[in-house]
This record gives C-alpha cells, sequence and structure tokens, in this order.
C-alpha cells in the first residue's frame, strides 16, 4: 500500500459529535482509494492508476489530498477517521474510492483488498459501510462529495449468501440516499454492472481526469456534464447516477482561477441603480431575477437578508444546566419560531451546551461556537443523561460484554441492538478462546463412547458454558486428553466440546463394541457369550430378549430356561436336536 505525502495523521473515531468550538475553515480535502490487487476476489486492472492520477490533479487543484492505494480494511478505517475526523474543517471534503463493493440489504460497503468471507460476522470486520461513512459526514456542517468508480464483478456476494440467509446481496451499488449536504455519484446506475477495466481504458476516470484538468465549476454542474460526457464517450453503455437534494455551494477545482467581470453591462447597470437603496425586497428580488449571476448579485442577497431581518426581540430564558443531544437533524433559527430565518444546521447526534429555555414557546436557545445565538424546536432536543445515545456511547468507550448487555437491557429494542448483539458475540468468542489457549491439550484420535447422559462443554470446567446435551451410547471421536485436569477434548459435528473422565469409555474392548459385534452377528449363539462376557450390562434385557425370539422362533419345541449354564467338558454344538445334524 502507497500513501501520499499529505496524508494527515489519524485521529481517534468518537461516536457523537460535541457542538463546543468554532471551525475554522481551510483548503478543500480530498480521500482518494484505488484498489487494484484484491487477495481473495478478482483483480482491477486500472483502479490503482486511476486514483493515483486523479489525486496528483486534485492536489494541483488546490485540495489537501490523501491517497491510498492496495488498502487493506485496517488502514481504510484508519485513513477515514483522520479524514471526517481533522482538527480543522476544510472547506469541503472530496472522497473518490475506485474499487470492488458489496451491497447487502440496501448498504453499499468497500471491499478492502485483504476482505475474505468465512463467516456472517466478516461483514462487519472485513467491510467498510457506507452508512457509517455518511453517519460520519453528518455530523458537522462540512459539505461532501463521493465518487465511487464500483459495480465490477467479483464473487464475494456468493460466497456471504450462505451466511447470511435471506439477505439481497449484490456486487452492483444501491441507490444511495439523497442529502442536502453529500453530492454522491455512482460510476454506473444503481443495479447495473460497471465496464470491465482493461489496459488503462477505464471510460469513467478517463472522462472525471479530463473535468478536473478544467476551470472551477459548481459541484452538481460539475458532476452532470461529467455524466453527460461518460454516456457519449461509451456510446450509451455506461450512464454514471447522482443523487439529488444537494443544495451546498460547493466549486470543484476551487484552485484554478475564475474570470472575474470588470463590471456590470449598461443594461444591468440601469435596473441596479432603479433598485438600490429600496427598502423594498421585491425590488432586489427583481434584480436577481434577472441578473442571478450580476455584478451586483451579492449586493442584492446582503440587501434581501438585511430586509427579511426582523428586529430583535427580548426573550426571558431559563437557563439548563445539562447537556442534550440533538434527537434528528435541527435547523437553528434565528429567533424562537419557524418565522426566523435558519442560520445553522445541526446534525442528529450532537452534544450541545449552553442551554436555555424560551418560557413559554418551549425553544431551547443555544449559544453557538462563535457566540452567535440561535434557537431549536423543542421536538428537536432531549437530555443526554440517560438517553439511548448515551447508553450507546458508554457501551462503545467500554468495549465489555457487560457494557454491551447493560444497554440491551436499558434499551432491548434500540437503534443498535444488532450491534450490541454482535459485540457481544465477537467479545465472547474472543474471550472463550483465550481461556482455551491457557489449557494443555495432548492430541489424540481415538473413538469413545458417552456411557450415560452428558453434558458436553465448551470448556474443560464444570463453570463452563455447556454446549450440547448427549445420551448414553453415543459414539464420538476423542481429539485430545487435557492435561491436568480430567477431561478430553471431543469433535461433535465439527464443533470442539469436552467431557468428564467419568462419563466416557474407550470404544475399543468395551461392552459397548461387544454389543455392536454381537447385533451385528444376530445369531442365538453371538448374544449367548455376549451375556457369558458380560452379566449384568446394560444390554442385559436387549440380549436375553433376543435369545429367547430366536428359541421362540425354532420348531424343535425348546423350552426356554432363561438361565445360564456352564459347559462342562469339551462338547460339539449341533444346528439342530440331532448328532447326524451338523456342527
Amino acid at each position: 500500500m502507497s500513501r501520499h505525502p499529505t496524508l494527515l495523521g489519524l485521529a481517534t473515531a468518537i461516536g457523537f459529535t460535541v457542538f463546543s468550538a468554532a471551525s475554522a475553515f481551510a483548503q478543500p480535502a480530498a480521500l482518494v482509494i484505488g484498489n487494484s490487487n484484491y487477495a481473495n476476489l478478482s483483480k482491477l486492472a486500472d483502479a490503482k492508476a486511476d486514483a493515483t492520477a486523479i489525486a496528483e490533479t486534485l492536489g494541483d487543484n488546490g485540495y489537501e489530498v490523501a491517497l491510498l492505494t492496495n488498502a487493506g480494511a485496517a488502514e481504510t478505517r484508519n485513513a477515514l477517521t483522520a479524514f471526517l475526523a481533522a482538527n480543522t474543517a476544510p472547506e469541503h471534503r472530496l472522497f473518490f474510492y475506485a474499487g470492488h463493493v458489496l451491497s447487502v440489504d440496501g448498504v453499499n460497503h468497500l471491499v478492502p483488498v485483504d476482505a475474505t468471507v468465512s463467516l456472517g460476522l466478516d461483514l462487519a470486520f472485513n467491510f467498510i459501510s457506507m452508512a457509517d461513512v455518511r453517519a460520519q459526514m453528518d455530523r458537522d456542517s462540512v459539505p461532501d462529495i463521493l465518487i465511487m468508480d464500483t459495480s465490477y464483478r467479483h464473487s464475494a456476494d456468493n460466497r456471504l449468501k450462505p451466511l447470511l440467509p435471506g439477505a439481497e446481496i449484490s456486487d452492483r451499488a444501491v441507490t444511495p440516499a439523497n442529502s442536502d449536504s453529500i453530492l454522491t455519484m455512482l460510476a454506473v446506475k444503481p443495479g447495473t454492472r460497471n465496464l470491465r477495466q482493461n489496459n488503462n481504458n477505464n471510460v469513467f476516470a478517463a472522462e472525471l481526469l479530463n473535468q478536473l484538468s478544467r476551470t472551477d465549476r459548481n459541484a452538481v454542474t460539475f458532476l452532470s456534464n461529467l455524466s453527460e460526457q461518460v454516456a457519449s464517450s461509451s456510446d450509451g453503455r455506461q450512464k454514471p447516477f447522482l443523487s439529488d437534494g444537494f443544495d451546498a455551494s460547493v466549486r470543484i477545482n476551487p484552485g484554478a482561477e475564475v474570470p472575474i467581470a470588470d463590471g456590470p453591462t449598461e443594461r444591468e447597470q440601469r435596473l441596479w441603480s432603479a433598485v438600490e437603496g429600496s427598502d423594498d425586497v421585491q425590488d432586489y428580488k427583481d434584480y436577481l431575477a434577472f441578473f442571478p449571476d450580476g455584478y451586483y448579485a451579492d449586493a442584492a442577497q446582503a440587501a434581501i437578508a438585511a430586509l427579511s431581518e426582523p428586529d430583535e426581540p427580548q426573550y426571558q430564558i431559563n437557563p439548563i444546566n445539562e447537556s442534550y443531544y440533538v434527537t434528528r437533524r435541527a435547523n437553528v433559527r434565528s429567533g424562537p419560531s419557524t418565522a426566523f430565518g435558519r442560520i445553522a444546521q445541526l446534525p442528529e447526534a450532537t452534544v450541545v451546551y449552553n442551554l436555555g429555555q424560551v418560557v413559554d414557546t418551549g425553544w431551547y436557545q443555544v449559544i453557538m461556537p462563535d457566540n452567535t445565538v440561535g434557537f431549536i424546536h423543542p421536538a428537536l432536543l432531549a437530555p443526554w443523561a440517560g438517553s439511548e445515545l448515551a447508553a450507546w456511547s458508554t457501551a462503545q468507550n467500554e468495549g465489555t460484554i457487560e457494557a454491551y448487555q447493560a444497554y440491551l437491557e436499558a434499551f432491548p429494542d434500540g437503534r443498535h441492538t444488532q450491534s450490541a448483539q454482535t459485540s457481544i458475540e465477537v467479545l465472547q468468542e474472543q474471550a472463550y478462546r483465550e481461556q482455551l489457549a491457557g489449557y494443555r491439550i495432548q492430541t489424540l484420535n481415538r473413538e469413545v463412547v458417552i456411557t450415560r447422559r452428558a453434558n458436553l462443554r465448551r470448556l474443560p470446567t464444570t463453570r463452563s458454558a455447556i454446549a450440547s446435551q448427549i445420551d448414553g451410547g453415543t459414539r464420538l471421536t476423542a481429539t485430545g486428553v487435557v492435561r491436568g485436569h480430567p477431561w478430553i477434548r471431543l469433535d461433535l459435528n465439527g464443533e470442539t466440546v469436552f467431557v468428564h473422565n467419568s462419563l466416557y469409555v474407550v470404544y475399543e474392548g468395551s461392552v459397548f463394541q461387544a454389543w455392536d459385534n454381537a447385533v451385528e452377528a444376530d445369531t442365538l449363539l453371538s448374544y449367548v457369550r455376549f451375556r457369558a462376557q458380560y452379566p449384568n450390562s446394560v444390554f442385559e434385557g436387549d440380549a436375553v430378549a433376543a435369545i429367547q425370539s430366536m428359541q421362540a422362533a425354532d420348531d424343535s419345541g425348546l423350552k426356554p430356561l432363561g438361565q445360564l449354564y456352564v459347559v462342562k467338558r469339551s462338547a460339539k454344538i449341533h444346528a439342530k436336536t440331532s448328532r447326524s445334524s451338523s456342527v
């Protein structure tokens, strides 16, 4: 794996955003990932080279760029953490990914080059959920642009389907959610296959590089033009997807120089002279209708904002001396009603301090990081203490089985129930492996028989969890002897279990083997010999029943005696009650 020299230092990921300090905007930032050399999946010929070229072009265009190629799961997570948790907020973020994708139940997952599939848990640990990435992006006010060159054929979906029965799994990307702060482009329409990479001829990447080499442009316009160029260059075989609803003011190639008009046209100057100084908002809106990008557009927008601003009233505020959090994305307004303009937006799970509540209206007053006063609707805030978000944050910070169990007990139907259960399973498996490694086990391979109903345990101790219960007479393969402990290790249909020494016997030479031999022979003599060798055994009743059944079936009229007799001297045994019969 290689990295661009400007890769930011790693930061610590947190489960919620703390709203406490102002952010200073800097240059835009870009994270570029190109995965070609997959260890367990089909390789992509151009992904690494495409990502490298795009990273260099973005760097030339004024972006702070982090480049990763052929990145594993851990490296990808670290890079995303640094990218999304930088101390200084960028003007906007651009994330480009070229590589395989896996969609599971409507969620796209990036596929690192070291991704493997052998357990259902592999989805959470070996793949990168774009739902988690987007959730982290939503925790601040920085606009984000996602460009994904994916949906190439691979086999991870087929390997994962048997491990997650009922799940909808595909190697093609699904439709990402629309967002007003995240603009997403897929190289192909959701659910369709990308054109095969071959010999540096990736249509999407080539057109993207071509667009990046031009002057700066509004992000939506830039990507819309890119989509049209890709469709044209591929003769309609490849049609990219672009999400809707993005309303942030973001320009691609911000480092490029934009021509600035020397002044207004004569027609524009006449109209501006007519409206300048007016106290009617409509006059400035009329000007903007004719000249939306005119020489005086900024001045018109400023006049509209000034004339639309209501007189600042005074409110009676009751202080709140505890933390609250945003229950869903919230508008921060300049006054305590929806009639006031929006001055900011806070993403879900943002923690806020310095609170007060407006008497009569119930709206909450907040102090912004830049000391601006804002107001939030009462339905959009809730106390942090005792909340599900607080419990989940505690569970994640402690990272113990007890912490996750405490979360589940408090919120059995919570939003993170599945994640908590998965974490508990992983931690329990880790603890089991660590405990098992503390025992010395001598390997063997021998058949044994469970003598009576027994508990089979996960570890060689009665304090261990019961893996299964099994009836007496069951034959299993012993695979090891636990040194210093009266237990043996067994193979139960591929699962490792342990049983106490008092509950089994070695099959070879045992009454169980003798009985199996008698049953296999199924003759009067075999059962008589068995009773003579093992009187009063667990199979005594079955042996007597077999003997009596065979004697009753004989037409010679013999009367069953029901007792054992001893042959006093050497004697021949005839097939019938006649010396002339065969011996």
